[in-house]
């Protein structure tokens, strides 16, 4: 198990075949235990239904979390143990240790005063201090996937060093995030008088240090992106984050597309902590897409790395530097894919990422790969534009000069109503992409991805209309009172105006 200091765990047995190259996967990643304190998760295979329509759930891998206390974050390794296996194999590592991130730093304003504040009955030699600083950065988390060991004793050995384990990268994941940082800080120093009485009624007084600090750290992630690289091949993520509600979570889904021609590699939705569905395409690499996927959904998601880029400026980003300062740590983006390239080779197909046939359970089912990858053969793109418009009748309220019981001028507000009219307009994009490859038998496979991106636009219009006496409502300054209209002089001859 993984908790705060976790060694090499064996995997559960399953009675399924391992995943192999070139076949698509569906599976849920689950972390272990109840409360969230293991960092261990079982990746079970969903891909068969039951009765009800819902996905069974069947054991098939773990991702199990190797680190120590020194270390600045766990290595996850995909291990798979068939029934019969007396030790796990290892398929694949995702290194997730922060000693490669890189950050970029530059003071923006700063400033430093202090002073002292009069003696009081109780308490003297009172000083402050007020600290203020605000700077922009650049942050990149990084991580390293790894296919399974060369070595083969080393797959199954579970007391090898990570040097060993880690000696077949296979792909690079990097997300950089851009912000701004502000901190405010303010303390006071003081010695305070405490009067003590024993038990005899005798008072002694002494004067003691207390001090009081307030500290407000912010950090704002304005714009990040995501990049990811496997077997010499660059892929974009897009990201979209769906609001859980009331006693829900957020959901964060992630699809991954081939840069040159859009293919699909995988699709993976998570809470951000505990779970997450995957769902790979294309007939990709199922374990580099497994491993990436939950680098990306569950160690790297949006509000994991705003967290990160929060403790790497409060601890970079100090109250007293001064503005034009510049700084960070780490290696370029350059020098990064230099230490770490990757291999453009693909393995072959039906490639079981080193587990010997013979070691299959007797029963599992081993799906044909195909011959060759993938090839994106058409793509469609149909837009649908659609229009909704609402009216509503809203309050305006204009200034007017009035005055009060005793002719002063106030100023009142006005109340006037108009109609305002909101025009949405929004676009439904539906791609349409058609793929095909051959099967180990010669057979023509064709897949269909269809991929949507809403946008939407809105426009407001305002025309005013004449509102009835009764709804016109007037609020003065002080809530004086509007004096009445004096009254038209009487004609010659009427009775004078009663008392």
């Amino acid at each position: 198990m993984g908790c705060c200091c976790s060694g090499h765990e064996e995997a559960k047995n399953t009675l399924l075949a391992p995943p192999q190259f070139g076949c698509d996967i569906d599976v849920l990643i689950k972390r272990q235990g109840f409360l969230g304190f293991d960092a261990d998760f079982d990746v079970f295979d969903t891909s068969e239904m039951d009765e009800k329509g819902k996905p069974l759930k069947k054991i098939w891998m773990l991702l199990d979390a190797v680190g120590g206390f020194s270390d600045s974050e766990y290595d996850y390794y995909l291990k798979y143990r068939a029934e019969g296996m007396e030790q796990s194999r290892i398929l694949g590592c995702a290194e997730m240790k922060k000693e490669y991130d890189y950050m970029w730093f530059r003071v923006t304003s700063s400033h430093q005063t202090s002073g002292t504040h009069p003696n009081t009955g109780d308490r003297r030699n009172r000083r402050w201090i007020d600290k203020h600083v605000t700077g922009d950065w650049v942050i990149c988390r990084r991580g390293r996937m790894y296919g399974p060991p060369k070595n083969e004793e080393a797959a199954y050995e579970k007391k090898k060093k990570s040097e060993d384990l880690l000696d077949n990268l296979i792909g690079r994941i990097q997300l950089t995030g851009a912000g701004g940082y502000h901190r405010t800080y303010h303390r006071e120093d003081w010695e305070q008088k405490v009067v003590r009485e024993d038990k005899d009624g005798n008072k002694t007084v002494s004067w003691e240090h207390r001090t009081s600090v307030a500290d407000h750290p912010s950090t704002d992630l304005k714009e990040f992106q995501y990049k990811m690289t496997s077997y010499g091949t660059d892929y974009d993520i897009q990201y979209l984050k769906k609001e859980g509600g009331w006693l829900k979570s957020d959901k964060h889904q992630f699809v991954a597309t081939r840069s040159s021609d859009g293919l699909p590699l995988f699709s993976v939705e998570s809470n951000g902590s505990s779970t997450a569905t995957l769902k790979t395409f294309s007939n990709s690499d199922p374990v580099s897409a497994l491993i990436m996927s939950f680098a990306i959904s569950v160690k790297m998601e949006p509000p994991e790395f705003h967290k990160l880029c929060h403790s790497y400026c409060l601890d970079k980003i100090g109250l007293d530097l001064q503005p034009g300062h510049f700084g960070g740590f780490g290696e370029t983006e350059t020098q990064y894919i230099q230490m770490f390239p990757t291999p453009g080779e693909l393995p072959p197909a039906g490639y079981a990422y080193g587990v010997p046939q013979a070691q299959y359970p007797p029963t599992a089912i081993v799906p044909v790969p195909p011959a060759q990858p993938m090839t994106v053969v058409t793509t469609q793109q149909t837009v649908i534009t659609q229009t909704f418009t609402h009216t509503e009748v809203v309050a305006i309220q204009t200034p007017v000069v009035g005055q009060d019981a005793e002719g002063n001028p106030v100023q009142m507000m006005q109340v006037n109503y108009a109609y305002r009219t909101t025009t949405t307009t929004q676009q439904v994009a539906t791609t349409t992409m058609t793929a095909t490859t051959t099967d180990g038998y010669g057979n023509q496979v064709v897949q269909q991805q269809q991929m949507q991106q809403v946008t939407q636009a809105q426009q407001q219009q305002i025309a005013p209309m004449q509102p009835a006496p009764e709804t016109q409502i007037a609020y003065a300054k002080n809530y004086a009172q509007v004096a009445p209209a004096p009254p038209e002089p009487a004609p010659p001859g009427s009775p004078p105006p009663p008392e």
